[in-house]
């Protein structure tokens, strides 16, 4: 049996057959859904500017054969090879500490990435809660802040900041790691 999980809604327009944006809590990727008619008006909003996979279905005899070649792009990219990839990628998070000031090590997070206050307080809160005082620990404070933001474009930029941070080369978390 699988593990639970969440997932988040957002009915954009109110009409919950309209456009439907999907979220699996604490996973950095969307879902998106809509009537294959409103392909115009939504195809020039931000989050189809991102990497991802798309699908525009409707009631068209070519769908089938469209599915089963999404499904084998999907098994591919969610393959056993790059699941150990991105484990290994949190793994060297997880064995960066921070040895400075973790308020200091937020603020630095902040200035680099354009936080506003109430963000950088809320990222700090989950990393004290948290108590990882890693690498590791200050990305999921704010992928788990991404949880408490309103805004969902906001929302999903501090999704988008955690998997950047989880990218990042060792010597690039200087900085902030050692804060003072």
């Amino acid at each position: 049996m699988s593990d639970p999980y969440t997932l988040k809604i957002h009915v954009l327009n109110g009409d919950p057959e309209g456009v439907r944006i999907i979220d699996r809590m604490n996973w950095t990727g969307q879902g998106i859904v809509f009537p294959r008619a409103d392909w115009p008006s939504i195809k020039s909003r931000e989050s189809f500017a991102r990497p991802g996979i798309y699908i525009l279905a409707g009631y068209d005899a070519d769908d089938r054969a469209f599915f089963l070649k999404v499904r084998d792009v999907v098994e591919a990219a969610v393959s056993e090879a790059t699941f150990r990839q991105v484990a290994q990628k949190l793994q060297k998070t997880r064995d960066i500490r921070l040895t400075g000031d973790p308020v200091k090590s937020v603020e630095v997070l902040a200035n680099r990435y354009t936080l506003n206050d109430t963000e950088r307080t809320g990222v700090l809160r989950h990393l004290i809660v948290e108590g990882d005082l890693s690498a590791y620990g200050l990305v999921n404070a704010v992928t788990n802040f991404s949880q408490d933001v309103e805004d969902y474009d906001r929302a999903t930029e501090f999704e988008v900041l955690g998997g950047k941070l989880i990218e990042l080369a060792p010597a690039d978390w200087k900085e902030v790691v050692n804060a003072a």
